[in-house]
């Protein structure tokens, strides 16, 4: 949440809403975050629809000039051999953030635990 709203007041609401598809973590907490904020409805819905329509478009797009390039380097018979690789790679280099996460996470209640005080709450960056 801390980091959708760092998002938000760093690029401003336009910038924030379009640029959150390609943050995988913030484009699951900018909705709140934005309504928090009380962006207007119709300026929410607007660059809603123009960061969907770039995301798509862009990962349409690459997909297919990547695809086009892979076929002019790989004989579409012998495919299976590098792609089934690769994209267990990806796989595992996407997981790597989610890793680093839990272990910070399970480390600091560790290191509260062994000196007997609570964890800090997270700090929202706000005055309430």
């Amino acid at each position: 949440m801390d980091k959708a709203e760092h998002v938000f007041n760093r690029f401003g609401p336009a910038k924030a809403i379009v640029l959150a598809r390609f943050i995988p973590i913030v484009r699951t907490f900018l909705n709140p975050v934005a309504g928090v904020l009380r962006v207007p409805a119709g300026r929410f819905f607007l660059w809603n629809i123009v960061g969907a329509i770039l995301w798509t478009d862009g990962i349409l797009l690459a997909g297919y000039y990547l695809a086009d390039q892979i076929i002019k380097l790989i004989p579409p018979e012998k495919i299976d051999l590098y792609i089934l690789p690769a994209i267990v790679v990806i796989v595992l280099l996407s997981l790597i953030p989610i890793i680093i996460e839990v272990y910070r996470t399970r480390r600091e209640t560790r290191r509260h635990a062994a000196a007997g005080t609570p964890p800090a709450p997270v700090a929202s960056g706000r005055e309430d």
